[in-house]
């Protein structure tokens, strides 16, 4: 795992939490009843969670899976 990959892992969640800081201090502006502003707080979550998922969770297990063709684990039938 080099450095530019956790500099990059880094760089992704704060740029999710600043995408939901900022949009959340928008919400409070949108007038309407408060179903709208739970809909509009739960899509938020949606899409921090898509972008943590797929710039963070996803190369992690990608890089994890690459990691796996070099292990060897014994097959059940053999002794």
């Amino acid at each position: 795992m080099s450095i530019n990959f956790v500099v990059d892992i880094i760089v992704a969640l704060i740029v999710a939490g600043f995408i939901y800081w900022a949009l959340m201090q928008f919400v409070h502006l949108i007038p309407g009843p408060p179903v709208i502003h739970q809909a509009i707080h739960a899509l938020l979550i949606v899409l921090v969670v898509a972008i943590i998922l797929f710039y963070v969770v996803i190369p992690i297990l990608h890089l994890l899976g690459g990691m796996a063709g070099s292990i060897h684990l014994p097959s059940p039938g053999s002794r």
